[in-house]
């Protein structure tokens, strides 16, 4: 099945709450490892089905912001994700509290039991209509940003297409092309500032409503950084100051030596040889096919899988306009496969 053919259906929410209220109890009640597991199982179905709803409406909105049907299903999640979040927060908390949960670790292994100690401390549902509000915030940040038309040689671009400017062999195009975006994100800037200033003083707010000190705790929580501290994450940034950072001012020296330039600007940080920067070959179909054929030759597993991939059309990469910005990989439960977006130039 191709990705566009994939069916969407909004859940419902009531009828989705019922049923994790269903299953907490379920959890609550369970007399034996095989009735916590089977409770589980259902978890696993009931979230698969949401998580693809939820995911085929996210990828669609994302490929075209301005796909009035998938921003209105955006809309939807950002507002009830939450609500249910807090529903399987509540499950997890049944599961962890059942004298069985050891079930789940010699099933699944403790790391599964370990994810739902830390989500649990996420969440609470005083903070739900921070949550909401929120993914509000991020969803306008996204549609605002892949709003940019950017008038440039004669050609109207997004941010991700003025790439290709920014890197030119000409100093004066390169230059030009900051200042081109950098009018967009000026003309935004008042826009801009207030979602930031925003998101800040939410994610704080949620954060001391759970107790923290600051957002950051929570952060690492919502990140799953397990296995490693905040000092840990302090002892590397340490590092990166010491010994990376004089690298890479080496290497910048090297490369303004190289293309020519005394005066070192931001326009010149990602341009790397005087001749111009090493380019791609070929079309963008052309390069997507190098690349199958190199999975197709490493091994007959990444063959049936990139495949599958393309006989799917699980890729969105190339750049245009309405696209969101940044690039992601996720998963689609129902087709048991992922999907690649990205905004290549």
């Amino acid at each position: 099945m191709k990705f566009s053919e994939v069916p969407y259906t909004r859940p419902n929410l009531e009828d989705t709450l019922a049923a994790y209220d269903k299953l907490i109890a379920a959890a609550q009640n369970a007399a034996c490892d095989t009735a916590l597991l089977e409770v589980f199982d259902d978890y696993q179905a009931l979230n698969a089905t949401l998580e693809t709803a939820a995911t085929l409406a996210s990828i669609r909105h994302t490929i075209n912001t301005n796909d009035s049907f998938y921003e209105a299903e955006n809309d939807f999640f950002d507002e009830a994700g939450p609500v249910i979040s807090d529903k399987k927060l509540a499950l997890y908390g049944a599961f962890l509290k059942s004298a069985y949960v050891k079930a789940l670790d010699e099933k699944y292994g403790a790391f599964l039991r370990q994810k739902m100690e830390l989500d649990v401390k996420s969440a609470s549902p005083e903070i739900i209509a921070l949550m909401q509000q929120e993914n509000a915030m991020e969803t306008q940040y996204q549609k605002l940003y892949a709003s940019a038309k950017i008038p440039f040689e004669g050609k109207i671009c997004t941010v991700p297409q003025m790439s290709l400017y920014k890197q030119s062999p000409d100093r004066a195009v390169r230059k030009a092309a900051y200042e081109a975006e950098g009018k967009f994100f000026d003309d935004n800037r008042e826009a801009l500032d207030t979602l930031y200033d925003k998101l800040v003083k939410n994610r704080t707010a949620q954060a001391k409503a759970l107790g923290f000190e600051s957002y950051t705790p929570l952060g690492y929580i919502r990140m799953k950084r397990m296995g490693y501290s905040r000092a840990d994450v302090e002892s590397y940034r340490k590092q990166v100051v010491e010994s990376v950072v004089p690298f890479v001012c080496g290497l910048k020296r090297a490369a303004a030596e190289r293309i020519g330039v005394t005066d070192f600007k931001f326009y010149d940080d990602i341009f790397r040889f005087k001749d111009g920067n090493a380019a791609p070959e070929g079309t963008p179909e052309e390069i997507l096919a190098a690349g199958k054929k190199m999975y197709q030759e490493l091994s007959p597993e990444t063959a049936a899988f990139i495949e599958e991939m393309f006989a799917g059309d699980l890729f969105d990469v190339l750049s245009k306009a309405g696209k969101a910005p940044g690039g992601y990989c996720t998963y689609i439960p129902a087709l048991k496969m992922p999907f690649i977006f990205s905004n290549f130039n």
